[in-house]
């Protein structure tokens, strides 16, 4: 019976147009709401729970009650749980939903919605950092674009490692890096999600880390792009830094209380929106049920639900924010000067190509880390020599590749852009420094070996492979 309901309402979805930002929508869940917002709701639902369960059923009715458009979910406890959150979208009134996988253990993350989703998947450490041996995501991230009335919004639910070991903090550090790298578009977007972490606490001890810690798991694989930064001058012990250096905006959501704690167990803020930069927050707060009677937060609906559903449904706080959509992010690249260590890195290098003249066939493979478009004029290469090469121009997109060539008329692959020839890559090994003014964003350097005819060198990895200009790293040698 549920599994022809389910049939149902898939079946029964529509597509929907732009809707004018004084329109009322009647949304899939019976509520009107304005057609310019998006009800996006974050939980850590400590395992959703079989269909007919105290804990299922607790949570349905904190769902009934606050109608989310999109509800990002974390801790889908393996298989069993996913199933477990199909039947839940069905007594929910999601016609929509995806559940992502998991690098290390069974916990997931998951998206229900009203609206239909476009490109609905995990993405992995090797996607969103371009390097394909990269697995330092504790939880695979789970991302979907909503295409809603007013228009399309990209939604990200994260569940960060949890602990309190100098390896969980650095893995939490990694997670906020690629989280300031998932999105790449010009849809306004949010990440949610459990990052298991208190912003008001601050940067953690030791306050950098300049190396990998002991006990992180034997299969784990930094991507390039954090192991470079890692080795240029460190990683700061703060997950939330990352995100606030991207532009993203760390919404200040309270429970109608007043207070910001999202478990309450521990009195502490675990949970978060973050939003991409102009994407206003009409309303928002923390549910507690102990809060119905209070004024402030989201529109609610139905009947007030009793105060021990909260604690029955899950040991977190579901957070809630009412997003206006429409409005784009800025794209205009920002200058190399207003960037700060580790936010470009040098990904791929060729020091003596086989099929040009080192003149104009060398090039350089940068990657930006920064999660905001970058206009490369005026970024220096400096090799060990002190020869200083000064980039003519190019812009890369946040999360993307740029190719680099040697020379005003290069030879190869096609470049994003192009430094002085003043500057030669020694085959008998040299070292590269990305440099702007006084502050060395990224520095590397290869032995001769890593020179050898044809043959690129990939930093991350210390070690030459088959060059892969623009594309993700091959295979080692």
């Amino acid at each position: 019976m549920r599994w022809t309901a389910f049939l149902a309402v898939l079946v029964g979805c529509v597509p929907f147009g732009p809707g004018d930002a004084n329109d009322v929508y009647t949304g899939a869940l019976g509520v009107e709401r304005d057609a310019d917002v998006v009800r996006v709701m974050t939980w850590n639902i400590e395992t959703v729970g079989s269909p007919g369960s105290d804990e299922y059923d607790a949570a349905l009715e904190i769902v009934d009650r606050l109608k989310p458009d999109v509800l990002l979910l974390n801790e889908v406890a393996g298989s069993w749980d996913a199933d477990n959150a199909e039947w839940f979208a069905v007594d929910a009134g999601f016609a929509h939903h995806v559940v992502a996988g998991s690098e290390y253990g069974d916990d997931r993350n998951a998206i229900l919605s009203v609206y239909p989703l476009a490109d609905a998947r995990g993405r992995t450490a090797a996607e969103i950092s371009g390097d394909p041996r990269a697995n330092d995501i504790t939880r695979d991230f789970v991302m979907a674009t909503v295409q809603a009335p007013a228009g399309e919004l990209d939604v990200v639910g994260m569940h960060w490692k949890s602990g309190w070991d100098d390896t969980d903090e650095f893995r939490r550090v990694l997670e906020g890096h690629r989280a300031a790298q998932v999105l790449g578009s010009d849809r306004p977007g949010v990440l949610t999600g459990d990052w298991n972490d208190d912003v008001n606490d601050g940067s953690d001890w030791p306050y950098t880390f300049t190396s990998m810690p002991a006990g992180l798991p034997g299969s784990m694989w930094l991507g390039s792009d954090l192991w470079a930064a890692l080795n240029a001058g460190g990683l700061p012990n703060d997950p939330f830094a990352p995100l606030l250096a991207a532009g993203l905006e760390l919404q200040e959501i309270r429970q109608r209380s007043g207070t910001d704690a999202t478990r309450p167990v521990s009195g502490r803020r675990l949970d978060y929106v973050a939003t991409t930069p102009g994407l206003e927050v009409r309303a928002a707060e923390v549910f507690d049920c102990r809060d119905q009677g209070r004024s402030g937060g989201v529109e609610q609906y139905d009947a007030r639900v009793p105060d021990a559903a909260c604690p029955a449904a899950s040991d977190h706080l579901p957070v809630v924010a009412d997003l206006v959509v429409g409005q784009v992010r800025p794209s205009d690249p920002v200058p190399v000067t207003d960037l700060a260590p580790g936010e470009l890195v040098v990904s791929e290098l060729l020091a003596n190509p086989d099929a040009c003249p080192d003149e104009t066939g060398e090039w350089v493979e940068i990657l930006n880390a920064a999660g905001v478009p970058v206009d490369l004029t005026g970024l220096e290469l400096v090799d060990a020599s002190g020869n200083v090469a000064v980039v003519g121009g190019g812009v890369v997109e946040a999360g993307a590749l740029a190719v680099l060539v040697r020379g005003a008329t290069p030879c190869g692959p096609t470049p994003t852009g192009t430094y002085d020839a003043v500057l030669s890559l020694n085959n008998g090994g040299d070292s590269l420094t990305l440099r702007v003014g006084e502050t060395v964003l990224d520095a590397t350097s290869y032995p001769g070996s890593g020179a050898s005819p044809g043959r690129a060198w990939l930093p991350g990895a210390a070690c030459p492979a088959a060059p892969t200009p623009g594309g993700p790293n091959g295979a080692c040698d």
